[in-house]
């Protein structure tokens, strides 16, 4: 079992005193957005500088976070490949979340150019691997882990993919392709790696190498936390249009999830994956977005307000999944 494996409930049914349900509430909860509030407070108290952030971010994004999807990926492989399940699973968040992504960009077609470019963005690129695998992780345990990052991958990628079609088209940044910038993406090399090596016949890792990925892979959750929670410390609010990125921060959590849990059960998925693909839809909008916003000089006081509500809003459903998860057998019928 990882470290990290704080709760795992392997029946909805398992908890009925509601104070045993409190506690392990709670015990997905708190370590989730309490460490995002202690990374917010190392920043207040200048324990991270902004060069600490930026480092923070950095190892998260390309070192702890691929060594988690790897060692994820990699596991999967070996125990036998992918299942029909699986590919329900995937298929159906990417669906889902491509369904938003494509009716906002119809919505907003004729709205002014920071909506145009950045509205579908906001509304589906989101926190998959900063916030979604952790939660995932606390709620249900390494084979959460594992189904999460698969599922945070495959729609990072694709949503990412579409918002840089999207925002090459009306862009002011440097030109770079769309190819360029994927090939840059450290969780897609590891996915690929990690089903590469069992096509090739390497099963097993030497020893060392599964013990320092193993570490690598454990201080993804919180270090992704605390950098979540000490950059949106530096976000600018003064001048943030209220009246978009409320309804937009909103909107990124509820609409997102409702169009692949929609899209799940209509393909089968059931239980723990569908459980999983409700919480990655339900994540906040991706720090991803307010890196492109900065490149594109384009929407960012609009994607730091988005980025503020939706946080919000990913805690009341989190935790209303995490409930349903825990007290009822809504995910399994």
């Amino acid at each position: 079992m990882r470290s990290d494996s704080i709760v795992i409930i392997h029946s909805p049914f398992a908890i009925r005193n509601s104070s045993i349900m409190f506690s392990s509430l709670l015990a997905v909860i708190f370590p989730t957005f309490g460490i995002i509030a202690i990374g917010w407070y190392c920043r207040v108290r200048g324990i991270f500088t902004h060069e600490a952030i930026r480092g923070l971010s950095g190892y998260a994004y390309l070192i702890a976070l691929p060594a988690l999807i790897f060692e994820s990926v990699f596991g999967v492989a070996v125990r036998g490949g992918f299942t029909a399940m699986d590919f329900r699973y995937l298929l159906g968040l990417a669906v889902g979340h491509a369904l938003i992504f494509v009716i906002a960009a119809l919505v907003l077609v004729r709205a002014r150019r920071e909506l145009r470019t950045f509205g579908p963005v906001l509304l589906a690129l989101g926190a998959t691997a900063y916030l979604g695998i952790p939660f995932a992780t606390f709620a249900f345990g390494e084979q959460g882990t594992a189904i999460a990052s698969l599922g945070s991958v495959t729609v990072f990628v694709s949503m990412l993919l579409a918002s840089l079609v999207l925002l090459n088209r009306s862009g002011q940044r440097e030109h770079r392709t769309t190819l360029h910038e994927l090939l840059h993406l450290p969780f897609l090399w590891m996915v690929l790696l990690g089903l590469l090596l069992p096509f090739v016949g390497v099963y097993e890792l030497p020893v060392f190498l599964v013990r320092t990925i193993s570490i690598l892979s454990a201080s993804a959750g919180p270090t992704a936390l605390l950098a979540l929670g000490a950059f949106q410390h530096d976000l600018k609010l003064a001048r943030v249009p209220w009246r978009w990125a409320i309804p937009l921060g909103i909107g990124k959590v509820l609409l997102p999830a409702i169009a692949s849990i929609a899209a799940l059960m209509l393909l089968g998925v059931t239980g723990l994956p569908l459980a999983v693909g409700a919480v990655l839809s339900c994540t906040s909008v991706a720090v991803t977005a307010f890196v492109l916003s900065d490149e594109y000089h384009l929407a960012r006081e609009l994607t730091a307000g988005t980025i503020i509500i939706s946080t919000i809003t990913s805690l009341i459903a989190l935790s209303t999944i995490a409930w349903l998860w825990i007290g009822t057998g809504v995910f399994t019928r």
